[in-house]
């Protein structure tokens, strides 16, 4: 059974996209939001080893990135503005946010509450990844555009490679930025370069956007459903097995250990890439994978993701800044109640921000998109997912 195109398939599979991002927005939060003393007790420790391959959140976004806005450029192939078109709906969906979020950090870093690690230019330029690879300093409330940075880097590019190269030639050269990310990794490794360098450049981090993009390719070539399901399985298995080794080989899976960053990314990537195709292309509907993704708090969650992300530290810097963690319940950080009291509230903050966000401002802005046709494709709802989380 060949799946269903794009088009065909965006409305019956959104929600299960949804549910990724909403499982990648909750290990990003697990992972920022760690107050627990590593000495509390086995409960505590625990938790720190979990928060510390929470990272693994972010990989996800970039897998399924990839393989959703391939899938639309891959649509809109040889469409009359697909320049355009791609360009002025990517802004209206990214910009907002974002400029939101660097005119609240402004402010604060001008009330003296926040002390600025980077140029100003450094996130208005969209290279924040870079500047942090030069410095191997995060700010507090803008680090996490390193993410967003990545992303951006590849799609500056990535929508003349879908136009200009043959179908069959697109997917070597999705395959040759796999292979070229992983070259790179290695051989930045082996020359000495930081922790946050591997990290954070877009020369190590885009096997997971060109690993998304080629799942689009295939899909979209009309590769067996079954097919692709099967390759999904033994990618998500492989790719485990290998994150499982390295994790027991070095009692964690901190982003920063050099294994870590050698053999754990690759497993990483591979294991993502499985868990996509497995949504995407496995014929079953009622799969265990499609029914765990469709849970609506997860669904609710990863659609509003993106302004989560990105509002996210400013919840964090309120509460360390206030004082709140010398009061009930954050006093109790240095047992597990505290430490679910700062994960529960820095989740709901985040939320309530993207909520009002959405309502105040995006919903109001991505109208404008009408302005700038193109075929429906499996990009994700347009409007909160209520009736489709049920």
């Amino acid at each position: 059974m060949t799946p269903a195109p794009f088009s065909a398939a965006s409305e019956a599979r959104f929600a299960e996209f949804d549910g990724v991002r909403g499982v990648a927005i909750a290990l990003t939060l697990l992972s920022n939001t760690v107050v627990v003393a590593w000495d509390a007790g086995a409960g505590a420790k625990l938790w720190i080893a979990a928060a510390g391959a929470g990272w693994i959140g972010v990989q996800l976004f970039f897998v399924l990135s990839g393989f959703l806005i391939t899938g639309i450029l891959l649509e809109a192939r040889g469409e009359a503005h697909y320049f355009r078109n791609f360009y002025a709906r990517r802004a209206l969906r990214i910009l907002p946010v974002y400029v939101a979020t660097l005119l609240a950090a402004g402010a604060i870093n001008w009330a003296g509450l926040n002390a600025p690690t980077h140029h100003p230019a450094c996130y208005w330029l969209f290279v924040s990844n870079i500047c942090i690879a030069a410095t191997g300093e995060w700010d507090a409330l803008l680090g996490v555009t390193w993410s967003l940075a990545v992303e951006e880097q590849f799609y500056i590019l990535w929508p003349f490679l879908v136009a200009f190269v043959a179908p069959r030639r697109f997917i070597h050269a999705t395959v040759a930025v796999i292979v070229l990310t992983f070259a790179a990794r290695f051989a930045m490794l082996a020359l000495g370069y930081s922790a946050a360098s591997l990290y954070v450049l877009p020369l190590t981090r885009f096997d997971g956007l060109a690993a998304g993009a080629l799942c689009a390719a295939l899909i979209h070539r009309g590769v067996e459903g079954a097919l692709l399901g099967q390759a999904g399985r033994a990618l998500l298995a492989g790719g485990c097995a290998v994150m499982a080794g390295v994790a027991v080989a070095t009692h964690n899976f901190n982003s920063h250990e050099p294994l870590v960053m050698a053999l754990g990314y690759p497993g990483l990537t591979a294991a993502a890439t499985g868990f996509v195709l497995l949504l995407a292309a496995e014929p079953d509907r009622g799969s265990l994978w499609r029914r765990g993704m469709k849970w609506p708090p997860l669904v609710v969650f990863g659609f509003y993701s993106y302004a989560m992300y990105l509002y996210h530290p400013f919840i964090i810097g309120g509460w360390r800044i206030s004082g709140l963690m010398e009061r009930w319940p954050f006093s109790l950080a240095d047992g597990l109640v505290g430490q679910a009291a700062a994960t529960a509230i820095t989740a709901a903050g985040a939320f309530a921000l993207a909520w009002v966000s959405w309502r105040v401002m995006e919903s109001r802005l991505l109208a404008l998109r009408r302005h700038f046709p193109r075929k429906a494709a499996i990009n994700g709802s347009a409007s909160p997912p209520v009736a489709a989380a049920a």
